[in-house]
């Protein structure tokens, strides 16, 4: 079976694959088959079925771990679970073992499959016979956690069958509409216990005649999960929200968010801030020319923006969506504006200005 893999989660002592099914088209009057596309050159994103949509299957592959504690580990078996929610997980947001042996995996259903999902990137303006936005799917996609029984636990019971190895699943949350799977936590909580995460969402105003997209107002949600099990209220958990609408009336792709913390920052969230590219139109037209900016604003409550827009000669393309948090071989300076930093951006310098000196003016300006 064809299966697509974009990224894995890992936690103490597994390395957890998001194993997407894929099928190839069938053969139509007007359109070939997926397997004589695939024989013609086509590339295989290219030649699924595009409305095929499998249950999600979750692998776990032991790590090679040795324990500070202990001579010995017990020996671990990789296993997979059919968690029976049908979706694709092309982003972990987290996963991690609690004590009592579970784990826990949240993730972003998407219900956009890999065909779909990759045409997220490609901007229908730029692709000749296409009709604009033509590609732009919505996803319909939620954030849910899991928590799986490790088979492999010293603790469990040696007559459950596999099938108990899925546990539970729950949304996360009930209102954050997120069209697409981006997503981000802070780093140094990677595979162990975290609380808070960050999540885009897209919102597209389409044109009711024939589909094609007007606009798109992004949405940064800051999500609170207090416990680590699934007793927590769904409607609870998103916090705070950014809308990208209070400083561009065009349309506005939101990408990836990257959690940066200060370099005193004992707490998960505490004196961090918020990193992302969001590519730009100054007019509500979908079709207008996008200008890529940097974003940076407070972890915290998602206040304090800091807007850098950047210049022409710096090309940064539309599928990015990870990236370091520098930014080299720019001078910024930082003017304030009531809770916004607006910030021009100069002639290339030798000198390597970082995005906390941008942050630390924000913070200045609001104090």
């Amino acid at each position: 079976e064809r299966v697509a893999m974009h990224m894995f989660g890992f936690t103490r002592h597994y390395f957890i694959v998001f194993a997407n099914p894929m099928r190839l088209r069938r053969r139509s009057c007007c359109v070939p088959g997926g397997q004589c596309a695939l024989l013609c050159g086509t590339p295989i994103l290219r030649a699924l079925d595009e409305d095929y949509c499998p249950d999600l299957v979750v692998y776990f592959v032991p790590r090679q771990y040795v324990s500070d504690d202990s001579d010995e580990q017990p020996e671990r078996r990789p296993f997979s679970v059919n968690t029976k929610v049908q979706g694709y997980v092309y982003h972990a947001i987290n996963c991690y073992e609690r004590d009592d042996g579970h784990i826990v995996v949240d993730a972003f259903v998407s219900q956009v499959n890999s065909a779909r999902e990759s045409a997220q990137f490609e901007l229908a303006r730029e692709m000749p016979n296409v009709a604009p936005s033509a590609d732009v799917y919505d996803n319909n996609g939620d954030p849910m956690r899991f928590v799986f029984r490790d088979p492999n636990d010293p603790n469990a019971d040696d007559d459950e069958s596999e099938a108990t190895n899925f546990v539970q699943s729950k949304l996360i949350s009930s209102l954050v509409d997120s069209t697409i799977d981006f997503h981000c936590i802070n780093p140094a909580h990677a595979g162990r216990r975290h609380r808070y995460a960050w999540m885009v969402g897209h919102e597209r105003e389409r044109d009711s005649r024939d589909g094609r997209l007007e606009r798109c107002t992004s949405i940064l949600y800051k999500l609170d999960m207090p416990t680590e099990d699934l007793d927590y209220n769904p409607a609870a958990t998103m916090t705070h929200s950014r809308s990208s609408a209070a400083w561009n009336l065009g349309s506005a792709y939101l990408r990836t968010p990257v959690y940066v913390g200060s370099q005193d920052s004992r707490a998960e969230e505490d004196g961090g801030y918020i990193v992302a590219w969001c590519f730009e139109s100054e007019q509500r037209e979908a079709e207008q020319p996008l200008h890529g900016t940097l974003l940076l604003m407070s972890a915290s409550n998602l206040g304090q923006l800091v807007r850098i827009p950047m210049p022409t000669d710096l090309v940064v393309p539309y599928s990015v969506h990870s990236y370091s948090h520098r930014v080299g071989g720019y001078q910024l300076n930082a003017e304030p504006v009531e809770d916004e930093v607006a910030v021009d951006v100069h002639t290339p310098a030798a000198a390597v200005a970082q995005a906390p000196a941008a942050a630390a003016a924000a913070a200045a300006a609001a104090a």
